[in-house]
């Protein structure tokens, strides 16, 4: 394998990552979903309505940041925004209403949109117009994985342990993401 097959696979599979985050925090979620409702004595609808935050939260989110990364650079969007990220699923695990679980996932789909938004742009200012799309369809094919495999580790999460540990684990994997994208030394997210 050469040098720039290399660096474009470390390139496909951290922007995979980055763009698992969607999928992850809403699919590594659902199971919980009753668990909750019956934790914290509300009805379905209520708990439901921490999806509906998020994916507003989401959408939001993704009006903001595009002209944030043309500002500020894709760098700083996309770590800023995996690490607000890890910080909201953080606040979560620890939320001890309903209504505090609804706040903090708006603001756990707000900051999953940077990098959502970012990944597109990245993709166009790495690749050339020849290889955007089939470099796309790597990231695509990592990103995938996600919603096959989150509801599966969601509910062993939760016979094993608790609906806590479904956002403490986003938090560490989103924690490790940007430390990812920071110690590789290539140009992936270092374009302005």
């Amino acid at each position: 394998m050469t040098t720039r097959q290399h660096s474009s696979f470390a390139i496909v599979f951290i922007l995979g990552l980055l763009a698992m985050l969607m999928p992850l925090s809403i699919d590594m979620y659902l199971p919980a979903l009753p668990v909750i409702s019956a934790q914290f004595g509300v009805p379905a609808g209520s708990t439901q309505m921490t999806l509906s935050t998020y994916i507003l939260g989401f959408a939001l989110g993704q009006l903001i940041y595009g002209p944030m990364a043309d500002s500020f650079g894709r760098k700083p969007v996309v770590l800023g925004g995996t690490l607000v990220f890890a910080a909201a699923a953080v606040a979560c695990a620890l939320a001890q209403t309903i209504d505090q679980l609804i706040v903090m996932r708006f603001f756990h789909g707000l900051a999953a949109a940077a990098a959502s938004v970012v990944i597109n742009a990245l993709m166009r200012d790495i690749y050339p117009k020849e290889e955007f799309s089939r470099m796309m369809s790597f990231v695509m094919l990592v990103t995938t994985i996600a919603p096959l495999m989150a509801p599966i580790v969601g509910g062993w999460v939760l016979v094993w342990l608790s609906w806590h540990y479904i956002f403490w684990i986003l938090a560490s994997l989103f924690t490790f993401v940007p430390l990812l994208v920071t110690l590789r030394r290539c140009s992936v997210i270092s374009v302005s």
